[in-house]
């Protein structure tokens, strides 16, 4: 449960409060939170009295030790005290045996943790610069340098996300208040923050390997030049030196990030344009939406011999197609035709029965646990839906073309069908669309395959227990077929009656326990459909924060 409860504004006063709490377009600067572990030694000390002294008057520091407070693990803490301070940065310092020196910076927006990233503290004390020694007005605005090529990275690898967070955390903390000018004599000193190169045969997942982030600060020195305009810049080294690594990081979620990125047209921003955008070359293209046309107004030439009805019409049309009706049902009443009509019709079968199985199932899945935008969604409807048709229907071609072309060549009697002409036919239908290509990893076809294989594992087991008979009838096979004996011994009547009775007890319990035990422990193993179904019904039922996910809908 959160901390703090959801106030409920009950008149206009608690109205316009909990109003000015939530996130504003325009913001103004960002207060600093500075919090201390269960133990903070002298170094983590240094580093928030730094942090202190640079972000003043915009700094809120608590020296009460904070025990209980694991960012990593449960930000409610954090959140709680974010809110009652009003502050939308958060730098909290800790130490321990497992991580030593650890510096936490998190970002809150709408009062809840929207990122935050973890820092090594690896200088030594005797390596630090005196505090002391470091003085900055309030509010002096530094020029921040980002050096090394980690920070220039936009791909979206983790390395490079990491960096980027860490980047837009550092200038939120560091950059002070945006105004729209800055005097050249404010330009007093620089934050330089330069990261070493990373060796690429060292993995990224050990810290110890990842590349040491350096914080210097420098004054600027403006000495005589031979240019009456332009001085001579040099820079001096003053104030603290920390090195850090970058430790654990959480990043903001996609949707969540975009709403805490909205701000309000500045002054100097264009307004934008509907329909109207800039090409690669500067050209200026507009987009033009033309509504659809009502063709019945055109002004056209009118004649009375062409003004009959449209009862008049439909009737000729219907005599105009009448012979074209005659002549397709003479070709597929043709007896001749009729082995390839099979097949025609099959695929037809297979399309329109893998269409009405799939869409409804695709329909709960895909809104059930896909993210994204409806139309996203229902696209991903569609691509199952055709996917499975498309299946049965390729494999209904295949296995009847067989099955023709089994009975033509049929050695010991033409035009009749083997005993084994199924099975064959079914394995070359099976191959070939199921079995290569993009069926390998097509999770539309390997639902198919596994449902076919449980049916047939059942009828298999069927069989087991029951006495060979003489005969066997079934779907397209004449009777008096003889049948395979799949087990030559004969059960005891007693011995079967038993083994019917406890048989399907004992496959469902243990095919729970292994589908459980498989979920817990080796989730990869099981199809994504089954898993997230699981998911959605042993995994998200572990939490909630209120009345509305527990009852309505997940977390």
């Amino acid at each position: 449960m959160s901390l703090l409860r959801e106030v409920k504004p009950r008149n206009a006063r608690t109205a316009r409060i909990v109003k000015a709490r939530e996130p504003q377009v325009t913001e103004s600067r960002k207060q600093v939170l500075i919090l201390h572990g269960t133990r903070c030694p002298d170094p983590v000390r240094l580093v928030l009295k730094t942090v202190t002294s640079l972000t003043k008057p915009h700094s809120i520091v608590l020296n009460k030790k904070n025990e209980n407070i694991h960012p990593f693990e449960n930000t409610e803490s954090l959140e709680f005290l974010a809110l009652k301070n009003d502050c939308g940065l958060v730098v909290f310092g800790t130490s321990s045996k497992k991580r030593p020196n650890n510096i936490t910076v998190l970002r809150i927006f709408d009062g809840k943790v929207l990122d935050m990233v973890e820092l090594l503290l690896i200088s030594s004390p005797e390596e630090m610069r005196l505090l002391q020694d470091f003085k900055i007005g309030i509010e002096m605005k530094p020029m921040i340098l980002f050096a090394g090529s980690q920070w220039a990275d936009a791909s979206s690898s983790t390395t490079a996300i990491t960096y980027q967070t860490l980047r837009s955390l550092l200038l939120d903390l560091f950059q002070g208040e945006e105004i729209p000018s800055v005097d050249v004599a404010g330009l007093q000193f620089v934050l330089m923050i330069a990261t070493g190169e990373q060796d690429s045969a060292m993995s990224d997942d050990d810290m110890a390997n990842r590349p040491v982030i350096h914080l210097r600060w420098y004054k600027v020195k403006t000495m005589r030049s031979t240019s009456a305009k332009i001085p001579r810049v040099e820079l001096e080294q003053v104030g603290p030196a920390f090195d850090f690594r970058v430790g654990r990081v959480r990043e903001a979620e996609a949707s969540v990030m975009k709403e805490a990125m909205k701000h309000a047209r500045r002054p100097n921003e264009p307004k934008t344009k509907k329909n109207v955008e800039m090409d690669l070359v500067g050209d200026k293209i507009g987009r033009v939406h033309l509504g659809k046309q009502d063709l019945s107004q055109l002004q056209t030439r009118k004649m009375k011999g062409l003004k009959r009805g449209r009862d008049v019409l439909d009737d000729e049309e219907a005599g105009a197609l009448e012979p074209v009706r005659e002549a397709v049902e003479g070709v597929i009443m043709e007896p001749s035709l009729h082995p390839l009509l099979e097949i025609v019709k099959s695929a037809r079968n297979g399309a329109v029965y893998g269409a009405k199985v799939r869409f409804p199932h695709a329909l709960v899945m895909v809104f059930l646990f896909r993210s994204g935008t409806i139309r996203e969604k229902i696209w991903l409807v569609l691509k199952a839906t055709r996917a499975h048709a498309s299946n049965l229907a390729r494999f209904a071609i295949v296995y009847k073309s067989m099955m023709l072309i089994l009975r033509i060549i049929n050695p010991a009697h033409p035009g009749k069908e083997g005993h084994y002409d199924t099975f064959l036919s079914g394995m070359v239908g099976g191959y070939m669309i199921f079995g290569r290509g993009k069926a390998l990893n097509s999770s539309v076809s390997q639902q198919i395959v596994i449902y076919i294989f449980a049916r047939v594992m059942l009828a298999l087991a069927r069989i087991s227990i029951e006495p060979p008979l003489a005969t066997v009838g079934g779907a397209g096979a004449s009777a008096g077929t003889a049948a395979p004996a799949l087990f030559t011994q004969r059960l005891d009547p007693a011995l079967r009656k038993k083994i019917q009775q406890s048989a399907w007890p004992v496959f469902a319990s243990l095919s729970w326990a292994l589908v459980m035990y498989l979920f817990r422990w080796r989730p990869e193993t099981i199809q994504s459909s089954l898993r997230s179904s699981m998911k959605y019904i042993y995994v998200n039922s572990d939490s909630w924060d209120g009345l509305t996910n527990f009852l309505i809908y997940n977390t």
